[in-house]
C-alpha cells in the first residue's frame, strides 16, 4: 500500500451479534496493524443497525451490539447513525465495546442504516484531509490528527460528553475545517514515564473549552479476553486558579443501572482518546499534561486538540432558502443563546423564538408562524451577551401556486396557469395595480379560451401573473 495514494477506506458491513469472551481478534489486529503501519491512512466503519439487541451484554437488551469483532479495533472509526430530526436512530448499534472502551466513535446522518451513516462521515473525512493540505503546504495528515480533530469538535449529544449510544456526538465538519484552518493542533511525541506540557490561552466569553488528546496505538495480541489498550497516557488540564480537571470516563459494567450514566471526571485506562472540557472556563493561561503511564511501544505521536467554542454560526438557514408557511424547519448553528427572527429592512423588528439549550443548537421550529409578522425576506439572529451570528443573507417564506395547470405545450412555448393568490394579495395593497389587474383577467380568459398554440414569434412567454406576483415579494 502506498499511503499517498490510500488515506481512507469505507466499510459498510457488519457480521451480526458477536458472542463469546474474546474482545479483540485477528481482524481487529489487522485493521490497528494497517492504521499503525501508515499512519496517513484509516478506515471507516459502520456500527450495526441492531441498537434494540443484547449480543455480548448479557440480558441487557439496547447496549454492547456492535456488529462485528473487527469493529472493536482502536484505530478506525466505529459510527453510528442520525435520523433527519439530527437525533440517535432506535436501529444503529450502541456500545460499549467487549472490553468497555467507548463506541461508537462518532454518529453521522444515516436515515437508511450506518452503512449510509459511515460513507458520510467518510466524505467529511476526506474534504477535511484535503483542508489540511492547502493549509499545510500540501502536507498529508495523519490520520489521528484527522480523527482527533472530527471527535473534538462533534456536537454533544445526549449525556454530556461522550456515551455509548452517540461516542463523541455528531460530526460537525464546519468546526472541525475552523480548528484545521486556525492550527489548534499540537503534535509531540511521549516515552515511557516521560511528561508533556503545553501551555492554552483562554480569552474572555468563551462558552466552552474543549482539549483532547489521541494516539494510534499499537496491535494488542488476537483473542485475548481482557482490555485491549497497549500504550497507556494519562492527561490532566489545570486552570489560572490552579484547578485541575481528569478526562470523561464512562462505567463500563454491563449494568443497566450504570450503562446510561453521565460521563465523570477520572483515569481513563481503557480508551486511546481522553478528553477534557469545561463550561464557560475563566479566562487566563491553562496547562495541559500528559503523562506516559505505560509505553511499551513508543515513543508514538500524540495528538493535542483544542477546541475554543465561541463564535455564534448560522449554517441553516444561511440565506437563499426558499420556505412555504407552515412548514416546519430545523434551524442549525453552533450556540447556545435566544433565537430570533428579524426582518432586514428594519432589524429592530425582531419575534422571539425559542431558547436553544443546546451548545450546538438544532431546534424544530415553524418559519412560517411569522408569515403575516414580517417581510417575506427574513433572516435568523442569535444573540449571546453581546456577541451576535446571524444568517448570511435573507431567506424567503412565500406561498406555494396553487392547482397549477398546464393549459398547452407547443414547440416553442407553454402556458400554465395557476390560482392568483398572490396577484389579489398585491391588489389589497397597491390600488394601482387595478387596471392591470382588470387587463390579466380579460387576458386570462381569452388564453384559456382559445386553448391553441401561438404564432411562433419567441420562446418565452411572459405572464403579467408572474411580474406581479414578484412585486408581491418586494423585488
Amino acid at each position: 500500500m502506498q499511503p499517498h495514494l490510500i488515506t481512507i477506506l469505507n466499510r459498510s458491513v457488519g457480521w451480526g451479534c458477536q458472542s463469546g469472551s474474546e474482545t479483540y481478534s485477528s481482524a481487529s489486529a489487522n485493521y490497528d496493524n494497517l492504521a499503525y503501519s501508515y499512519p496517513t491512512f484509516t478506515i471507516t466503519h459502520s456500527a450495526g443497525n441492531i441498537g434494540g439487541s443484547n449480543c455480548y451484554a448479557d440480558t441487557i437488551s439496547g447496549w454492547g451490539n456492535i456488529t462485528g469483532l473487527p469493529k472493536m479495533a482502536k484505530n478506525i472509526f466505529v459510527v453510528g447513525a442520525t435520523g433527519s430530526d439530527g437525533t440517535l436512530t432506535g436501529f444503529s448499534s450502541r456500545g460499549p465495546q467487549k472490553d468497555g472502551r467507548i463506541l461508537p466513535n462518532i454518529v453521522a446522518p444515516g436515515d437508511g442504516g450506518t452503512s449510509h451513516a459511515t460513507p458520510n462521515l467518510a466524505g467529511v473525512y476526506a474534504q477535511l484531509n484535503q483542508a489540511y493540505r492547502y493549509h499545510n503546504s500540501g502536507a498529508i495528515p495523519q490520520a489521528g490528527l484527522l480523527k482527533a480533530v472530527i471527535m473534538n469538535t462533534a456536537d454533544d449529544m445526549e449525556n454530556p460528553g461522550p456515551d455509548f449510544r452517540t461516542g463523541y456526538g455528531s460530526i460537525n465538519g464546519r468546526r472541525a475545517y475552523q480548528v484545521i484552518r486556525k492550527g489548534q493542533i499540537i503534535t509531540s511525541g511521549l516515552s515511557q514515564n516521560a511528561n508533556n506540557t503545553h501551555s492554552i490561552t483562554v480569552p474572555a466569553n468563551v462558552k466552552q473549552l474543549r482539549v483532547l488528546v489521541y494516539w494510534t496505538d499499537y496491535p494488542a495480541t488476537p483473542g485475548i479476553t481482557t482490555k485491549a489498550l497497549v500504550n497507556d497516557l494519562d492527561m490532566v488540564l489545570t486552570n489560572p486558579n490552579a484547578q485541575t480537571y481528569q478526562p470523561w470516563v464512562l462505567n463500563p459494567a454491563f449494568d443497566i443501572a450504570t450503562l446510561n450514566n453521565p460521563a465523570v471526571r477520572a483515569t481513563d485506562n481503557l480508551n486511546n482518546v481522553e478528553q477534557i472540557t469545561i463550561d464557560n472556563p475563566v479566562a487566563g493561561n491553562y496547562t495541559v499534561n500528559i503523562a506516559g503511564t505505560i509505553v511499551p511501544q513508543g515513543p508514538r505521536p500524540t495528538f493535542l486538540l483544542m477546541n475554543l467554542c465561541e463564535e455564534i454560526v448560522i449554517t441553516h438557514p444561511h440565506g437563499g432558502e426558499k420556505f412555504v408557511p407552515t412548514e416546519t424547519e430545523r434551524i442549525r448553528g453552533d450556540a447556545n443563546t435566544m433565537l430570533r427572527f428579524i426582518c432586514p429592512t428594519a432589524l429592530t423588528t425582531e419575534v422571539p423564538g425559542q431558547r436553544l439549550q443546546q451548545e450546538s443548537m438544532q431546534t424544530a421550529d415553524t418559519i412560517g408562524q411569522f408569515h403575516q409578522q414580517l417581510q417575506m425576506r427574513q433572516k435568523i439572529r442569535v444573540q449571546r451577551g453581546a456577541t451576535i451570528g446571524e444568517s448570511d443573507t435573507t431567506f424567503t417564506i412565500y406561498e406555494q401556486m396553487n392547482n397549477l395547470q398546464l393549459i398547452w405545450s407547443c414547440a416553442d412555448s407553454s402556458l400554465f396557469y395557476w390560482n392568483d393568490l398572490q396577484v389579489q394579495m398585491v391588489m389589497s395593497s397597491t390600488g394601482s395595480l387595478v387596471i392591470i389587474w382588470i387587463l390579466w383577467i380579460i387576458l386570462r380568459q381569452t388564453l384559456l379560451s382559445s386553448m391553441a398554440c401561438p404564432p411562433r414569434k419567441t420562446n418565452t412567454f411572459l405572464l403579467p401573473h408572474i411580474k406581479m406576483a414578484s412585486q408581491a415579494e418586494g423585488l
